[in-house]
């Protein structure tokens, strides 16, 4: 199981509001069993910090489905999900600022709720991992792709690779 959170970061609205989407697709067993494109409520200075917010949100629908999943193991329904999570994301930068405890110039204003994804990776219970973007499958829930890219994770989705 792993996490493909991504963030549009900076559209440019007609009324000149800066509003930045935030959206994820979470993979089990070769396919998509929960995606979301949601407004992230916050200004958000970078786009790291757009990523990051993409990844807690990705983090906290990835924790029900293996509360859930876990669930369905103690009655006797498959092995459940042990381990730290997978998230694949393709700004560099997020690593760095999920696994460094702390306050930084960079992340001074960050809310509470930006900081889920680093409290999980510096417990253990998620690993961040850089990908390129254009193996980026969350990109579908917030950016207009051309259709060869779209068409590609499309497919990875459905899990007809």
């Amino acid at each position: 199981m792993y996490a493909a959170p991504d963030s549009a970061w900076k559209i440019r609205k007609a009324n000149a509001l800066n509003m930045t989407y935030g959206g994820h697709v979470i993979m089990m067993g070769g396919a998509a069993v929960d995606w979301m494109t949601k407004l992230i409520k916050v200004i958000c200075h970078s786009s790291a910090e757009a990523e990051v917010s993409a990844g807690c949100k990705a983090a906290k629908r990835m924790q029900f489905i293996r509360a859930l999943v876990n669930e369905f193991k103690e009655h006797g329904l498959g092995n459940g999900i042990q381990g730290a999570l997978v998230y694949l994301i393709d700004n560099s930068a997020t690593e760095c600022l999920t696994k460094n405890v702390g306050v930084s110039a960079t992340t001074e204003h960050f809310q509470r709720w930006q900081q889920y994804l680093r409290w999980l990776v510096v417990n253990k219970y998620a690993v961040v991992i850089w990908i390129a973007t254009d193996e980026e499958t969350g990109d579908i829930m917030t950016k207009v792709l051309p259709s060869t890219v779209y068409l590609k994770h499309k497919k990875t989705m459905l899990n007809q690779m």
